[in-house]
């Protein structure tokens, strides 16, 4: 009999970490370390700078991530930031300032359908000690002199400089550090280790190149491939210079800078609109308790919210006008029935600031009561009308 000769036929293919149709065990909760296919191990959720591993969270992948990019009909979602100031009287941070800031962050996050609402506290630095304060429901911004244009976390830290400068730094540091507790990346995380600016060899198996196709640049960096990678580039221009690892080194795109998870600064930056995805989806993920800043922001920042847990309140009246006020407003209300009614005034984080009226009243009396700011600095309030078993609960802006 002739002999019989196998051939084996071995197919080399390069290792770009994509990403293998396992999500079974994310979506049903469970949290667990895995290596990816770069044989890296990492925890779930966790590879921000580095490729896919095999459980990703669903929010990293393609179909996942674009399917929450907000579009015109998508509802705007409100969170909370607590501002807390040390200092101003030797820095000279001014509330100014601080709003000034905080309209650029909103700017930057209107387009994409997020806003931010917010609160202002000044302390010294005896009292630092006391925040962050309610980390579940808002998110903590201390100004103060860190070595550090920003830190990410919660709190976050926000260097005093960049906002006494009243400029477009202090809102793009705060946008930027906001971006990672929202799961953004670096855009050039793709091309340099997280920490220094040393360029991932060519070797590395998870880094991104200018001529990779869009399915790969998925995979690896910051895993968008509308973030195209470029090096870290600190001037508001196109970087220059070629990207040595891509065939034939064509020269790095004219884009890196324009992007506010980048670290130049410049004043059109912005979010692409796979990373608007990208936040969307964590949102709705719940990732770092953001549901739960979700749910406390659109109870406290959405201006047609109405706190109510009345059980019946359709015949009681309750009103303040006017409202945002700065000095002075005037608290209107009636009951449909005699009785004991009070009203308090809480500040944004439920701390009681002011017993305002507690009288016996009768049915259906109408009763104006003013209320004075006096002290207080600009933001959220709340009013509180209980009257025997009902309670109604109105939001107050004080704008200074």
């Amino acid at each position: 009999m002739p002999k019989l000769i196998f051939f084996t036929l071995i197919i080399i293919i390069p290792i770009y970490c994509f990403p293998q149709n396992n999500l079974r065990n994310v979506q049903n909760g469970k949290s667990m370390k895995t290596k990816n296919i770069c044989g890296t191990e990492q925890e779930v959720d966790k590879a921000v700078n580095n490729c896919l591993p095999i459980d990703a969270h669903p929010c990293r992948y393609p179909a996942s991530r674009d399917s929450f990019i907000p579009d015109a009909s998508t509802p705007v979602k409100y969170f909370s930031l607590l501002i807390i100031v040390v200092d101003s009287n030797v820095y000279g941070v001014t509330q100014e300032n601080v709003v000034s800031m905080i309209a650029d962050v909103n700017n930057y996050y209107s387009p994409w359908k997020i806003n931010f609402c917010y609160s202002i506290v000044f302390i010294d630095t005896s009292m630092l000690s006391q925040y962050p304060q309610n980390p579940d429901s808002v998110f903590n911004v201390i100004i103060s002199d860190w070595p550090n244009l920003g830190l990410s976390g919660n709190p976050i830290k926000i260097d005093y400089s960049v906002v006494i400068n009243n400029n477009y730094q202090g809102g793009y540091s705060l946008a930027h550090e906001l971006g990672h507790n929202f799961k953004l990346s670096h855009t050039f995380s793709s091309t340099e280790l997280p920490t220094d600016d040393t360029f991932l060899g060519c070797s590395a198996s998870c880094r991104d190149r200018v001529d990779y196709t869009s399915a790969q640049q998925d995979t690896v960096g910051d895993s968008m491939s509308d973030t195209p990678p470029t090096p870290r580039n600190y001037n508001c221009a196109p970087p220059t210079g070629v990207d040595s690892c891509s065939a034939g080194m064509p020269a790095w795109p004219a884009w890196g800078y324009e992007n506010l998870m980048g670290y130049s600064y410049c004043p059109n930056a912005t979010f692409s609109s796979q990373q608007a995805g990208r936040i969307h989806c964590y949102i709705e993920y719940g990732y770092a308790k953001l549901d739960k800043k979700l749910a406390y922001g659109m109870l406290h920042c959405d201006p047609l919210s109405i706190i109510n847990n009345t059980v019946d309140n359709k015949s009681i009246y309750f009103d303040i006008l006017p409202n945002p006020f700065k000095e002075s407003t005037t608290i209107n209300f009636a009951v449909p029935e005699e009785g004991i009614v009070s009203i308090e005034v809480y500040n944004y984080l439920g701390q009681k600031i002011s017993d305002i009226f507690n009288e016996m009243i009768s049915k259906d009396q109408q009763k104006r009561i003013e209320f004075f700011t006096n002290n207080l600095s600009s933001g959220i309030y709340y009013a509180k009308l209980k009257s025997e078993n009902k309670i109604l609960i109105k939001k107050m802006v004080v704008t200074k």
